[in-house]
């Protein structure tokens, strides 16, 4: 037999809150599980929305604490509607097999416990491990921004800013001060008022003395007492000067922010396919640093045998012919941080996407730029090649100098802010992308 504890009374402000953060923190591992399957069946660009995200756990993975009845006291339980049983009948134990949850033709039995995640809660699951290198330059310059904000109360104001609560609490406060001393008052008066009629009852009783003064005084002390009693109800219940209203002021806040340079070879030799991939790594980026800037410019630069700065749809989606000139785009983005992304007010991230092929007579550019004018200016650089036909003898190293992987690899041991990972299938991408921004044990 259990018992069902219900808690009717009113939540606190933010009570709800913390429960809510309480159960996540329960259950985070079973979370991240399904946060990581909706992922890999959804569609990424569906968490670019501010919608809730739905998952689901096991509910056999939801056991609390309960209390029930150990089977030795007797308990009188009135059950509504009972025509069956009466005290002292014996009820049979049920059959086995008729017990437990029950599927359903779509799959969906109710072992499985439904959970919405706001997208803030879904994001921080979803890059739970992960955490971006030189987060802050510690030279950088912090920009102010204002903001609206609540500072305090005030006297005055417009209705739709009146603070309910704090005004209630005020005119109870008023209420109480007002008629503490009068109903102190009238209780004397009262037990004054019964002594007299005791007295009265006494002498009519007794016929020992005139009760005349004592019917004066008992006349005297109900109209006292009446008069006392309108008094009281006479203070109002809400008053004007009980009124507080919130006021808000503008707020001069310190905030970051970064630009993400994303770079893509869209030459004849990055098919659809390669670029869905690229496509699926640079919206990871985009989450991702969402969550640690409150400001973030996104520049998308295309590159073959020129490089230019274009807008999404003709960045992920239009076709180019021609060679592969990589120095192009990292010149480009030199000169644009130069430009307009001073050191000095941005954090600039780079995140390059290719399948390898470069003119090899344009290696040693692309490695000057790298090591002398991108990497000093940028707080990461991702590079990402993406090549779903690698065979195995070119993943075992063997050198080509038309391939840009070579150059990154041996880079990266060099330049703390460099990176660099293969993907080959679309279900590698979330797997690189952790490899990349995963956080290094301290």
């Amino acid at each position: 037999m259990s018992h069902v504890i219900v808690d009717r009374r009113k939540n606190d402000k933010g009570k709800s809150s913390v429960n809510r953060r309480k159960f996540i923190g329960r259950v985070r591992d079973l979370l991240k599980g399904s946060v990581k399957d909706t992922v890999r069946d959804g569609n990424l660009e569906d968490l670019l929305g501010s919608g809730k995200k739905k998952v689901r756990i096991p509910i056999r993975s939801l056991d609390e604490p309960w209390f029930h009845h150990d089977g030795t006291g007797i308990n009188d339980i009135v059950r509504p509607g009972n025509d069956r049983f009466v005290p002292g009948d014996k009820i049979e134990r049920p059959k086995g097999g008729e017990g437990g949850s029950k599927g359903s033709p779509d799959g969906e039995d109710e072992d499985a416990f439904v959970f919405h995640l706001t997208k803030e809660e879904f994001l921080d699951l979803f890059f739970q491990n992960c955490e971006l290198p030189d987060l802050v330059k510690k030279s950088l310059t912090i920009i102010n921004e204002e903001e609206l904000k609540r500072t305090g109360l005030t006297s005055d104001g417009a209705p739709a800013t009146l603070n309910i609560e704090r005004s209630m609490r005020r005119a109870k406060v008023r209420r109480f001060a007002l008629r503490a001393g009068k109903q102190k008052r009238l209780i004397v008066l009262e037990q004054e008022l019964n002594q007299v009629e005791e007295a009265i009852a006494a002498c009519l009783a007794l016929r020992i003395a005139d009760a005349t003064d004592l019917i004066a005084r008992r006349d005297q002390l109900l109209l006292d007492i009446e008069e006392l009693k309108l008094r009281i109800l006479a203070v109002p219940f809400l008053d004007p000067i009980d009124l507080k209203y919130n006021h808000w002021s503008k707020v001069s806040i310190p905030t970051t922010q970064a630009v993400i340079f994303r770079v893509m070879d869209v030459s004849g030799s990055m098919s659809e396919h390669m670029k869905e991939m690229a496509k699926t790594f640079f919206i990871l980026l985009q989450l991702f640093l969402e969550k640690h800037y409150s400001r973030i410019e996104l520049v998308n630069i295309k590159y073959h045998s020129i490089a230019t700065v274009t807008d999404e749809k003709d960045f992920f989606y239009g076709t180019e012919t021609g060679g592969t000139v990589a120095s192009k785009a990292l010149q480009l983005v030199h000169d644009l941080i130069q430009e307009k992304y001073p050191t000095s007010l941005w954090n600039a991230y780079v995140a390059h996407a290719s399948d390898g092929d470069n003119f090899g007579h344009d290696n040693p550019g692309v490695e000057q730029l790298l090591t002398s004018a991108v990497l000093p200016l940028v707080q990461y650089y991702a590079y990402v090649q993406i090549n779903s036909e690698m065979s195995s003898a070119w993943k075992g190293h063997i050198h080509d100098p038309d391939n840009l992987w070579d150059l990154f690899e041996t880079l990266q041991g060099r330049h703390r802010n460099l990176n660099c990972a293969l993907v080959e299938e679309a279900k590698d991408v979330y797997p690189v992308f952790i490899k990349l921004f995963e956080r290094k044990p301290t």
